[in-house]
């Protein structure tokens, strides 16, 4: 029995591969092309940060959400908007974690956070455009 050569192997293997990475590549573009819809949730919570009394459940909420995005998208090819989020997280987390009402000055910081946020999704957008 002839053995095959790696060559030979290597070519069988290739359309398997190109599969594969058209798949993997649909499935990071998806990911990506819902991020505005995920940026939308978090701005509406930001939003009614000022209008709700129960900051702590917003923020919490705001957390989970923030926490998510910053798990998921290094995982997707997006380690911008993964440090962005993560930056986010942590400014939300110390607020959280301090126990105080929201002061004009943290409203601000929470602005701010959402805005680089933004530009970080924007710009992952844009590079799969």
């Amino acid at each position: 029995m002839k053995s095959r050569s790696h060559e030979s192997r290597q070519t069988d293997l290739q359309p398997d591969q190109d599969a594969f990475r058209q798949e993997l590549d649909k499935l990071f573009r998806s990911y990506v092309l819902r991020l505005p819809e995920k940026l939308e949730s978090i701005v509406g919570i930001v939003n009614s940060l000022h209008a709700d009394r129960d900051t702590g459940g917003l923020l919490s909420e705001l957390h989970m959400l923030v926490h998510k995005l910053a798990g998921s998208a290094g995982s997707y090819g997006c380690p911008d908007v993964g440090k962005a989020a993560r930056d986010y997280e942590i400014l939300i987390s110390t607020h959280l974690n301090s126990g105080t009402d929201l002061e004009p000055a943290d409203y601000k910081r929470l602005k701010k956070g959402f805005a680089d946020l933004a530009v970080a999704i924007d710009q992952a957008v844009k590079s799969t455009s």
